[in-house]
């Protein structure tokens, strides 16, 4: 969603960057990713989501503690605009406008406080965004879904907060000599996949909206730093059942091409939103600043 937001507005020639806390990211410090320094990190440096947030978009992003980012990036006086990835419970940073992401793919039972379930804060947090988007509104039933959105919207006014839903839409890349290009040639009948992100199941739906058969889909941690033996885990179940097409999402590529051995094909089941009305990011945006 971030990387559609900063590429939107980039689009309107709004001069944006990113703000980053990097997660599991094995430097430690505050980092600028642009142009001049990507080549000097990897992803596993600088952690999987800024990285890839910068090759998607190739908008600048701050990297480290947000509050010091942050103002390593009002510093530079370049930006009219700055979107704080993952930063609505960063409540010591003084916000303009607050989105927040509801994700439909997961079951309700998943949406109690943690340790229970995935919630930081009591479902009354709700108030405080300006806009709230329904996520993977096409990876459940629509019973489902409209369970879902009673259940939520007893606790948003929709008088004072905007609501959007987006769905789903995937397209297959292969890696071509390190570069990510769309899948031209008839995809192959089988795969073995793996991802390590906070909603797996999400993975696998798509797989199937897309009608990508997987044998297997390994799962590992969010965030997860991939070693040898991971891959080789992957690589040898592929290998004991013929398999020599491997499949991933776009956040674990940048973390494990270098590490898939030659013969086998790599490829990444891209995704992004798709809204239910075309919206003018820096318009909301520019509206919400005079209200």
């Amino acid at each position: 969603f971030v990387s559609l937001l900063v590429s939107s507005l980039t689009k309107s020639n709004t001069k944006c960057c990113v703000v980053s806390g990097g997660y599991k990211k094995r430097l430690s410090g505050e980092y600028s990713l642009n142009k001049k320094t990507i080549k000097n990190f990897s992803a596993q440096d600088v952690g999987d989501e800024p990285y890839m947030l910068f090759q998607q978009t190739g908008a600048p992003v701050f990297v480290g503690n947000k509050k010091k980012s942050l103002s390593l990036a009002f510093s530079k006086k370049n930006f009219s605009h700055i979107v704080v990835d993952d930063g609505y419970q960063s409540h010591y940073i003084k916000k303009d406008f607050n989105i927040l992401l509801i994700d439909c793919s997961l079951s309700l039972k998943k949406y109690k406080l943690f340790p229970r379930g995935v919630l930081r804060e009591p479902l009354a947090a709700i108030k405080r965004a300006d806009l709230i988007v329904f996520t993977k509104t096409n990876l459940c039933l629509e019973a489902d879904l409209k369970e879902k959105m009673s259940f939520f919207l007893q606790h948003i006014n929709e008088k004072k907060q905007k609501v959007l839903w987006s769905s789903f839409k995937a397209r297959l890349l292969v890696n071509k000599k390190n570069v990510l290009v769309p899948c031209s040639e008839q995809k192959p009948t089988k795969f073995v996949g793996f991802c390590g992100i906070a909603n797996p199941l999400s993975f696998e739906k798509t797989q199937s909206k897309t009608n990508i058969v997987c044998i297997k889909n390994f799962v590992f941690p969010d965030h997860c730093l991939y070693t040898k033996q991971d891959i080789s885990r992957v690589v040898n179940y592929a290998k004991e059942n013929n398999v020599f097409s491997l499949i991933t999402t776009k956040k674990d590529y940048y973390k494990v091409l270098n590490l898939i051995p030659s013969g086998f094909n790599l490829y990444v089941l891209d995704v992004s939103h798709v809204f239910n009305k075309k919206i003018n990011w820096s318009t909301l945006f520019r509206r919400q600043s005079k209200t």
